[in-house]
Protein backbone atom coordinates (compact mmCIF):
# COMPACT_ATOMS: atom_id res chain seq x y z
CA UNK A 1 0.00 0.00 0.00
CA UNK A 2 0.97 3.12 -0.82
CA UNK A 3 0.70 5.90 2.54
CA UNK A 4 -2.43 7.39 2.91
CA UNK A 5 -4.07 4.94 0.57
CA UNK A 6 -7.15 2.57 2.37
CA UNK A 7 -7.60 -0.80 1.98
CA UNK A 8 -11.15 -0.99 1.19
CA UNK A 9 -12.84 -4.84 1.57
CA UNK A 10 -15.66 -6.20 0.01
CA UNK A 11 -17.84 -5.74 2.95
CA UNK A 12 -17.09 -2.09 3.23
CA UNK A 13 -18.35 -1.92 -0.66
CA UNK A 14 -21.47 -3.91 0.01
CA UNK A 15 -22.72 -1.84 3.01
CA UNK A 16 -21.92 1.33 1.07
CA UNK A 17 -24.03 0.73 -1.78
CA UNK A 18 -26.65 -1.78 -0.57
CA UNK A 19 -29.31 -0.86 2.56
CA UNK A 20 -29.11 -4.06 5.01
CA UNK A 21 -28.43 -2.49 7.55
CA UNK A 22 -28.62 1.70 8.84
CA UNK A 23 -25.74 2.10 10.73
CA UNK A 24 -23.57 -0.58 8.98
CA UNK A 25 -24.08 1.55 5.75
CA UNK A 26 -23.29 5.07 7.59
CA UNK A 27 -20.36 3.40 9.01
CA UNK A 28 -19.47 2.65 5.32
CA UNK A 29 -20.08 5.74 3.51
CA UNK A 30 -18.01 7.43 5.77
CA UNK A 31 -15.40 5.64 4.88
CA UNK A 32 -16.09 5.20 1.10
CA UNK A 33 -17.19 9.12 0.60
CA UNK A 34 -13.79 10.56 1.45
CA UNK A 35 -12.65 8.30 -1.14
CA UNK A 36 -14.29 9.38 -4.04
CA UNK A 37 -13.39 13.04 -3.10
CA UNK A 38 -10.27 13.43 -1.75
CA UNK A 39 -8.62 9.52 -3.45
CA UNK A 40 -6.55 7.16 -1.54
CA UNK A 41 -8.68 4.08 -1.94
CA UNK A 42 -7.39 0.63 -2.46
CA UNK A 43 -9.29 -2.26 -3.32
CA UNK A 44 -8.98 -5.56 -5.32
CA UNK A 45 -10.25 -7.00 -8.58
CA UNK A 46 -11.47 -10.19 -5.89
CA UNK A 47 -13.10 -7.46 -4.13
CA UNK A 48 -14.96 -5.86 -6.97
CA UNK A 49 -16.32 -9.40 -8.22
CA UNK A 50 -17.41 -10.33 -4.75
CA UNK A 51 -19.23 -7.30 -4.02
CA UNK A 52 -20.58 -7.70 -7.62
CA UNK A 53 -22.69 -11.45 -6.67
CA UNK A 54 -23.19 -10.24 -3.44
CA UNK A 55 -24.91 -6.65 -4.22
CA UNK A 56 -27.37 -8.50 -7.29
CA UNK A 57 -27.52 -12.14 -5.95
CA UNK A 58 -27.08 -12.74 -2.43
CA UNK A 59 -28.73 -9.90 -0.46
CA UNK A 60 -32.40 -9.87 0.54
CA UNK A 61 -33.45 -7.07 -1.57
CA UNK A 62 -30.69 -7.06 -4.48
CA UNK A 63 -29.61 -3.95 -6.60
CA UNK A 64 -29.83 -4.03 -10.04
CA UNK A 65 -27.61 -5.46 -12.33
CA UNK A 66 -27.02 -2.47 -14.31
CA UNK A 67 -26.26 -0.70 -11.34
CA UNK A 68 -23.78 -2.59 -9.51
CA UNK A 69 -22.14 -3.05 -13.41
CA UNK A 70 -22.09 0.96 -13.20
CA UNK A 71 -20.39 1.36 -9.38
CA UNK A 72 -17.66 -1.51 -10.40
CA UNK A 73 -16.73 0.86 -13.53
CA UNK A 74 -16.78 3.99 -11.45
CA UNK A 75 -14.48 2.33 -9.35
CA UNK A 76 -11.97 0.95 -12.15
CA UNK A 77 -12.13 3.99 -14.04
CA UNK A 78 -11.27 6.58 -11.37
CA UNK A 79 -8.39 8.28 -10.30
CA UNK A 80 -9.27 8.54 -6.46
CA UNK A 81 -9.09 4.66 -6.70
CA UNK A 82 -6.24 1.36 -6.94
CA UNK A 83 -7.26 -1.41 -7.97
CA UNK A 84 -5.11 -4.44 -7.35
CA UNK A 85 -5.44 -8.07 -8.47
CA UNK A 86 -2.62 -10.80 -6.92
CA UNK A 87 0.37 -11.49 -8.07
CA UNK A 88 3.59 -14.04 -6.17
CA UNK A 89 5.55 -10.36 -5.10
CA UNK A 90 1.74 -8.92 -3.94
CA UNK A 91 1.59 -12.19 -1.08
CA UNK A 92 5.77 -12.05 -0.63
CA UNK A 93 5.14 -8.16 0.12
CA UNK A 94 2.05 -8.51 2.35
CA UNK A 95 3.73 -10.86 4.41
CA UNK A 96 6.89 -9.30 5.36
CA UNK A 97 4.90 -6.76 7.39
Amino acid sequence: MIDGEQLIDTNVLVHGYVLLNANKQASARDIISPIWQEGGGLTTVQNLCEFFAVATKKVKNPMPVDRAQSIVREILRSGKWRVIDRREESVLHAIEF
